[in-house]
């Protein structure tokens, strides 16, 4: 996917979503496909690698519906990080997108939690990212 195909698809989801005032912005200096933060103005803004973006081949949305997870919830305003916190603002935000999921690609829901599961079940992304598993487990595991 090329970076203009990213963008048309941000844009159409952010409209479908309803999700108007944020940034959107490139940078494949950053080591995980997107992050969400907040701007200077108070809107926020949503990072993304588009190389790790097009490492999840078809389920791509899948990384923009979580972060729009983030955006619909305000987690970029939420100034307490504890690891409770951390948990459940990735718990929200991947329950968003699995919802967006079953809703606009009921077949591929399917496969997306079978591919959240294994990811959840691999020792090393554990190790790497343990709120994320906490977290996703809740989601995929019911």
């Amino acid at each position: 996917m090329t970076n203009k195909e990213f963008e048309k698809e941000i844009k159409k989801w952010a409209k479908e979503f309803g999700l108007t005032s944020f940034y959107f912005c490139r940078d494949d200096r950053i080591e995980f496909a997107a992050c969400v933060g907040l701007y200077r103005d108070g809107n926020p803004y949503l990072d993304y690698n588009l190389k790790s973006i097009n490492d999840f081949g078809r389920d791509y949305r899948s990384v923009l519906f979580h972060e729009f997870g983030h955006i619909k919830y305000k987690h970029y305003l939420i100034k307490n990080n504890s690891l409770k916190i951390q948990i459940k603002k990735e718990y929200e935000a991947e329950k968003f997108n699995f919802k967006m999921f079953k809703k606009y690609f009921p077949k591929r829901a399917e496969i997306l939690r079978r591919h959240q599961l294994k990811m959840i079940n691999d020792n090393e992304w554990a190790m790497r990212w343990p709120v994320h598993v906490i977290a996703f487990r809740k989601v995929y595991e019911k």
